[in-house]
């Protein structure tokens, strides 16, 4: 387990979070056996001071760990990470400063009845808008693949998101209804993170063979496509979703090498502003000054884990989350180095994620290349 915990950031980032829930348990009723058994004011503020301090932690690590468990991360993502890790820090000095509460009491019950200063509250607010785009992550990931989001992880992010909502509520949160929240989320997801990251390879390497499984089905479709349609934008139009669609890729697009002047035509996108790309007619000089030039003229895969560190890679405007880039030069002959292919032009592939295309992604891709440069030399 420990082995685990530290070389896999989801496993890492659900301890935390639960430590976290943990911590807010144990000092919240610390402040209330505190009033309970008759302590001074001072102890229960202390308490409760500390469990408002392990509170307002909690919006950047759900936030975090939602994203790297759905591997949703995009650039204004990681930047909404950033600011809500900001706005918690600053909660978090507020409270140490003890300029967080304007009033605090706690019943001999244990029932808590507090006003927080408006600071406070508008860095609360800041931390549910957080939130807010944490459920919508998750519900976007769920839209775009339902098949691969564990419903019981999603709903325990959805609980806990709901917990920290209610902390605005006097009327609900004197009853600690979102520490429950918080416990009850942590139940739910345990189980299938504990499975999944933590006690059981096995399940790992199925999630292996179920994505190996996925591929060769691809590969299969769109085999089947390029047997049965004859017409060229429509084969093209069909394979670039059949792969988009199936990897769940940013954008993926099919240049074909233009024998006029010699240079790389879009003729087929889908993902990311599909239409709106192709409108541009988009030409990309045979050389090397692209990563898709690159491809064509070396006839070899040009396998790109961050764009944003290579010098090739230039930034476009309806495609500006890119951040890894896998370009596969479509030859009719095979990726030997013998040369003597005859080249007819580059599919492009573009995701969100940093080094997403993995050397076994790579070797699909590289069969879909092949299918696709065979079919359009029958055409």
């Amino acid at each position: 387990m420990v082995v685990q915990l530290r070389h896999d950031a989801r496993s890492r980032l659900f301890a935390f979070l639960m430590t976290d829930v943990a911590l807010i348990a144990f000092t919240g009723a610390l402040a209330r056996f505190a009033s309970v058994l008759g302590y001074s004011a001072s102890w229960v503020s202390i308490f409760f001071t500390v469990a408002s301090i392990f509170t307002g932690t909690m919006p950047p690590l759900i936030f975090t760990f939602s994203a790297e468990l759905l591997e949703m991360w995009t650039p204004w993502r990681r930047w909404t990470a950033y600011i809500l890790v900001a706005v918690s820090s600053t909660a978090v000095i507020l409270f140490l400063l003890n300029r967080a509460f304007i009033s605090f009491t706690m019943d001999p019950q244990g029932y808590i009845s507090y006003n927080l200063s408006p600071l406070v509250d508008f860095l609360l607010a800041l931390g549910e808008i957080g939130l807010v785009l944490t459920l919508q992550l998750t519900f976007e990931k769920y839209r775009k693949r339902p098949e691969r989001t564990n419903n019981r992880l999603s709903i325990g992010i959805v609980i806990m998101c709901i917990g920290y909502f209610v902390i605005p509520v006097p009327a609900i949160s004197k009853y600690v209804i979102q520490v429950i929240m918080f416990a009850l989320s942590g139940v739910v997801m345990a189980p299938p993170i504990l499975q999944q990251r933590l006690f059981d390879p096995l399940t790992q390497f199925n999630k292996q063979l179920t994505r190996r499984a996925e591929q060769l089905s691809i590969i299969n479709r769109v085999g089947q496509q390029a047997n049965a349609v004859l017409e060229l934008s429509v084969l093209l139009n069909t394979i670039g979703k059949e792969i988009q669609q199936a990897f769940d890729y940013y954008a993926v697009t099919i240049y074909l090498l233009s024998g006029k002047n010699q240079v790389l035509e879009a003729k087929s996108a889908a993902g990311a502003f599909a239409r709106d790309y192709l409108d541009l007619k988009i030409q990309l000089a045979l050389d090397g000054g692209s990563l898709i030039g690159t491809a064509a003229v070396t006839r070899q895969v040009v396998n790109i884990a961050d764009v944003r560190e290579d010098p090739r890679y230039s930034k476009h405007e309806l495609r500006s989350n890119t951040r890894s880039e896998a370009s596969l030069p479509l030859l009719t002959g095979s990726y030997s180095t013998h040369g003597g292919e005859a080249l007819i032009g580059v599919l492009d592939i573009q995701s969100e994620q940093r080094n997403s295309f993995s050397a076994e992604e790579i070797d699909v891709l590289k069969i879909l290349a092949q299918q696709i440069a065979i079919s359009l030399e029958r055409i």
